[in-house]
């Protein structure tokens, strides 16, 4: 069986599908940058103060980053990115199963007609008839 090299199958570029997505990554993370742990006070009740304000600002931080068109634009990109890659793949998968059923369908083509010509060649009264005497024939 003769196999396709590598080289003439098409491949999605999963590198620019990272690309896209470390962009996201990073437009992201620039609107969490200013986020920074605090030291807590002495007080007791300081340390949840200041809990709920972090989480206050984390979510603050959130709705911008879900606001921005940036980050819109970037998220968009990457899901594109990585569809085209998924359907570059899922054709390439394609072609190459219905390749391989038609290499096969080919061979069974070939064997059934081969087996026709060994049919038709040979005497098909010869297989009908009966010995002298309308028995049986004999068992080899």
């Amino acid at each position: 069986m003769t196999e396709t090299p590598d080289s003439d199958k098409q491949h999605a570029d999963w590198n620019q599908v990272g690309a896209a997505f470390t962009a996201l990554g990073d437009r992201i993370q620039a609107h969490f940058s200013g986020l920074t742990a605090k030291a807590p006070s002495p007080d007791s009740s300081a340390p949840f103060e200041q809990l709920g304000k972090s989480l206050d600002e984390a979510l603050t931080k959130f709705r911008e980053a879900v606001s921005d068109p940036a980050i819109s634009d970037a998220a968009q990109s990457a899901a594109d990115q990585l569809l085209a890659a998924l359907r570059t793949e899922v054709d390439s998968a394609s072609d190459t199963v219905s390749g391989t059923f038609d290499r096969v369908s080919d061979k069974v083509d070939e064997i059934a007609n081969a087996g026709k010509d060994t049919t038709d060649t040979a005497d098909p009264a010869a297989d009908n008839e009966l010995p002298p005497g309308g028995g049986s024939a004999p068992s080899a």
